[in-house]
């Protein structure tokens, strides 16, 4: 069980003795194991459905202003040609396979809010999580390979990292592609710079602290969002820390997140809301 309050849901309790940023999303939930679902459904945003396809076919794509769509054609690693089409307007990447019949030709449609990240070299994964980012690696070694890892959802509440790796003609292609998408990614409004985390070593059976530096921490990484991290010492605690807050450190906050259990939570809250 988990729950997630956005400031325009707060609007039934008293005013806010502190000015919090409008992108204020505080997570809690009772199993730390659910951490990394909830966190993974933050970076992706607000998205309940997907972009519809007939508003992006290739006509739409071919109306729009050059500097706004990028189209290369690129190779999978099985040797199968795809033509890939990046939307900065409409923020949509589409992937086609572009061999064989027209009407047969298969099609992965992603909302770049489902990008976690971009990457030029790999990072090892071990059932669909981030194992090692792998910061040592040398683009050398994969010249024209550009990583891309998204958020997707299997089943409800489930949630693991789907990597697509294309191969393009040349290393320049693979650079223009890596340096677009990273800052378009940077300059998605709805997603965290900054959070303020608070873990609950005891909770979870005495688990929350492993799970959150095993698997959340690597996710926020891969995503390059900051995160200040608070293991709680005492009860009250998160409550204290938060009420001390002035209103210039608020404002460097896009984000409050709790590991552990109802207290953790209901002291987060608590602080925030009074």
């Amino acid at each position: 069980m988990y729950k997630a309050i956005d400031r325009s849901e707060m609007t039934h309790h008293r005013p806010l003795s502190l000015p919090l940023p409008q992108s204020l999303m505080f997570i809690g939930c009772m199993n730390p194991r659910n951490s990394l679902v909830i966190l993974m459904c933050s970076l992706t945003g607000v998205i309940t459905t997907m972009l519809k396809k007939h508003l992006l076919t290739d006509s739409i794509v071919a109306n729009e202003p050059s500097d706004m769509v990028m189209v290369a054609d690129i190779r999978s690693t099985d040797g199968k040609y795809h033509r890939v089409i990046f939307d900065r307007s409409r923020k949509f990447i589409k992937f086609t396979l572009t061999e064989g019949a027209e009407e047969k030709q298969q099609s992965m449609l992603k909302d770049l809010n489902e990008l976690i990240c971009v990457r030029g070299t790999p990072i090892i994964m071990r059932r669909g999580l981030p194992f090692d980012l792998n910061k040592n690696a040398k683009q050398v070694d994969t010249p024209n390979h550009l990583y891309f890892y998204f958020a997707e959802k299997r089943r409800k509440r489930h949630w693991r990292i789907r990597t697509v790796i294309a191969l393009f003609t040349t290393t320049t292609d693979k650079k223009l592609w890596l340096s677009v998408l990273d800052s378009s990614l940077h300059e998605l409004e709805q997603r965290p710079k900054a959070l303020l985390i608070f873990v609950n070593p005891f909770g979870g059976k005495g688990k929350a602290k492993k799970i959150y530096s095993e698997q959340v921490a690597k996710i926020l990484e891969m995503a390059d969002i900051h995160c200040d991290v608070v293991m709680t010492q005492r009860a009250n605690h998160a409550f204290d820390y938060l009420k001390q807050l002035d209103s210039l450190q608020w404002k460097k906050i896009d984000g409050v997140v709790s590991v552990g259990g109802d207290g953790l939570f209901n002291e987060c809250l608590s602080a925030i809301v009074c």
